[in-house]
């Protein structure tokens, strides 16, 4: 009873389950529903144009690279442990393939790796439940994203350089440089 003598009457019913295609009538009797949405065409950013998206990757402003020096020492250090190791021809160049030039970051605790592979087995190593607990990992550059339409946005991009590539847009050179073989083989020398 409350302070006028009068017993609190509660009408709760329980919410009654309105079905998703119910047809909602207003007060002044016009139906209303709710369209179904449609799927709306994804903007890429990269525009029609490819030639500026060419010449980022060309200056390397996509794929920020280590300095020379350090892409030497490194390869330096590679040289001087296979011949520690008696490697063969073969074997330095498996060797050598994970001698990247260009920085990973760990996406979970951003220490910085100058090569793919010593980043991939860090993660493995360090966070095995990384690609478990945030399932919108990039495989191909190793990052991480909040929501599925980022990460579909980014995976374009790695599609449209691909296509680029593979129609002839963007050419890949392999230059051999003299120079730099004989900087390797002084440094090779000097670690001999």
């Amino acid at each position: 009873m409350d302070s006028f003598g009068l017993s609190k009457v509660i009408n709760r019913r329980p919410p009654a389950d309105i079905p998703d295609d119910a047809i909602i009538v207003r007060s002044a009797g016009e139906p209303f529903f709710t369209p179904p949405s449609r799927p709306r065409k994804r903007k890429l950013g990269l525009g029609p144009d490819a030639r500026p998206w060419i010449e980022k990757i060309r200056r390397g402003e996509l794929l920020p690279s280590a300095p020379i020096v350090e892409k030497m020492r490194r390869l330096s250090e590679l040289l001087k442990s296979a011949e520690e190791n008696s490697f063969n021809l073969d074997e330095i160049f498996e060797q050598a393939r994970a001698l990247s030039f260009e920085r990973f970051d760990c996406p979970i605790c951003k220490v910085v790796f100058m090569s793919r592979l010593e980043c991939v087995e860090h993660i493995d190593i360090e966070h095995p439940m990384a690609r478990t607990e945030r399932p919108l990992f990039c495989e191909v550059c190793l990052r991480t994203f909040a929501d599925r339409k980022a990460m579909e946005q980014h995976e374009s991009y790695h599609k449209r350089v691909h296509l680029l590539i593979e129609h002839g847009d963007l050419e890949v050179k392999y230059l051999c440089d003299f120079n730099l073989i004989n900087e390797i083989h002084k440094c090779y020398a000097s670690a001999i």
